[in-house]
Order: structure tokens, then sequence, then C-alpha cells
């Protein structure tokens, strides 16, 4: 879950995809969420989850990318934590899942799939609720 183009210090939204790990092809440039880094996804119920991390800030203020260092110099941090979740079948049209999940938002953290014979389940585990907040919480959901 990077995202952030180290070259231009920019938080990134676009999703590539491979079927064997060396010839990669871009679903889409700009994906509907924030860009963002440090978020993390999985892959449940015929769906990319993308899930929480790390932006800017206000889209109003900072348009589709946000520049780190512009960032920065603007409230002093390098970005805000976020709730999100997102969901695509196929990595180009993506829905907002929810915008405010239940646990804080948080970037750094560990997302991963359960699937048991009677239920399957979908984790968010520790990461970062603040700039220097690690937290040692655990989530799970059952999305329909």
């Amino acid at each position: 879950g990077s995202g952030l183009d180290g070259n231009s210090d920019v938080y990134m939204n676009d999703v590539w995809y491979t079927k064997d790990g060396v010839d990669w092809s871009e679903a889409t440039t700009h994906a509907q969420w924030e860009g963002r880094w440090l978020h993390r996804s999985v892959f449940y119920r015929d769906n990319i989850w993308v899930v929480a991390g790390q932006n800017c800030g206000d889209p109003d203020v900072w348009g589709q990318y946000r520049a780190v260092e512009a960032c920065v110099k603007a409230n002093g941090k390098s970005g805000s934590f976020l709730r999100d979740v997102w969901a695509s079948p196929d990595g180009v049209s993506w829905k907002d899942a929810t915008a405010t999940a239940n646990w804080p938002a948080r970037a750094g953290h560990a997302s991963a799939v359960f699937n048991g014979p009677d239920v399957q389940t979908f984790w968010v585990l520790g990461g970062y609720s603040g700039y220097e907040d690690a937290t040692q919480d655990l989530w799970s959901s059952y999305i329909l």
C-alpha cells in the first residue's frame, strides 16, 4: 500500500493489474478515491477493497493529487489519516462503501480476509491513528 510517487512526492490513485507479475497494465489513471499512501488493499467477495491510508486533506483545496511538500507547508504535517473503504469489481469503477468506518482513522495498518467454512470476515488491524500514535486494536466486519 504505498501510493506515493517518490519521484514527484505526489499521492497517487492509479490502479494497475497483472496476470503474471511481470507485464502490468493500467486499469485507471484516476480512481474515484482520493490519492493516498500507507493504505491497504485486499480481495474480498469478488471485489478489490481499498482501506484507509493517509492523504493531504481537503480535496477542495488540494485537487486530485496532493503534493507532500505543499501539504507540509500548509499544515505542518504530511497528511490526514483516513477511515474510508472503497470497493471495485474491476479496478476501474469504484463504490464508496463508507467514508466513516466505525474504527479510528489510520494508515500503515494491516488488512486481511478470513474465508472460513461458515463465515467470511474482513479484518483491519493496528496501524497509526496519529503521527506518533500506534494502535493495537483489531476490527472485523462481514460485508454483504
